[in-house]
Formats: C-alpha cells, sequence, structure tokens
C-alpha cells in the first residue's frame, strides 16, 4: 500500500481564544503565549544511558493530551510571579472546519448520508488483487476485534475483481 486518505473524518483541533483585555493587563504578547505553546508542547531526546551494558535512550515526552492541560502552560514570569495561559485565554476543543465531504447512498433511507471513507491506493508495480485480499483481511479483523458492533463498514470501489475478470477473459 502507497498510501491511505481519510475522507469524510471530522478532525478536532484546540482553540486557544486570548482575552486582549486580559494580555494587556498582564502585559503578555502573543509572541509570549505562541513561545509557551510551542515550548512545552514539544518532545525531547534526553541523551542515553548506559545500564548493566545496555545503552538506553532517554526521551522527554512533552506533548499534551487533553486541551485542558494548556491551562497551565507558564505563559511569563516575572518576580516569581508566573502567568498561566488559563489567565489570559480560554482554551477549549472544537471541530476542525471541514476540508472533505464523503456520502454514500442509503437503500433503507433512499439518501446520501455521511460517511468516512478511506482513499485506499496501492504501489505502482505491485499487485492489486493480493493487496485488495490483504486490505479485506484488515477489515475483518478490524470488525471483530476493534471496531463497535453496530458499525456498518462497507468496501466500495474495489477494483480487484475487475482486474480478475479481465485476466479470466
Amino acid at each position: 500500500i502507497k498510501k491511505v486518505d481519510i475522507r469524510g473524518a471530522q478532525e478536532k483541533e484546540v482553540e486557544v481564544a486570548v482575552d486582549i483585555y486580559k494580555m494587556m493587563a498582564a502585559q503578555v504578547s502573543f509572541n509570549d503565549i505562541i513561545g509557551a505553546i510551542n515550548n512545552g508542547n514539544i518532545t525531547l531526546s534526553a541523551g542515553n544511558l548506559k545500564v548493566s551494558g545496555q545503552r538506553r535512550t532517554i526521551r522527554i515526552v512533552g506533548e499534551i493530551d487533553k486541551p485542558s492541560e494548556l491551562e497551565d502552560f507558564v505563559v511569563k514570569s516575572e518576580k516569581g510571579n508566573a502567568i498561566y495561559l488559563k489567565d489570559v485565554a480560554n482554551i477549549t476543543f472544537k471541530d476542525k472546519e471541514k476540508t472533505t465531504y464523503a456520502r454514500e447512498f442509503s437503500t433503507e433511507t433512499q439518501k446520501g448520508e455521511a460517511v468516512v471513507m478511506l482513499d485506499v491506493k496501492k504501489r505502482s508495480g505491485k499487485n492489486m488483487v493480493i493487496a485488495a485480499d490483504k486490505i479485506q483481511d484488515i477489515v475483518k479483523d478490524a470488525k471483530e476485534n476493534v471496531f463497535p458492533a453496530n458499525l456498518k463498514v462497507t468496501i466500495a470501489n474495489d477494483q480487484s475483481s475487475k482486474t480478475i475478470g479481465q485476466v479470466d477473459d
């Protein structure tokens, strides 16, 4: 498989809505806020440690998992007084602006329904039938072990059967 594009999935993003009046009162600039977010949301390599003859890599993980973690980022500190991001901004998790849409016609409702679609592209020169079979296996396994039972999964535009038919002719 060369590439998989996801269409129709609603992505989330963190919104930091700064209060300009609170910023001015605290003497905080936009660069202070951007710097605090950039510096606090980073994973760094901290070197190597040799233990019992084995070399171990040490990483400092600083990436946020939840938007609420941003609230405690120190934006500025003067004379021992810390100004936190939550003091000058509201942090929320919201839907990112949609850039792709995917719909599938439903025979039950006779309407197009919103779906999440994966466009799978194989590597050139590779066997389409083998790739399609592997995708079928992955989807089957995911339906049995990963996806919720009520999730409807369909495979559309599978061109491997057309290829098999052309070879048979």
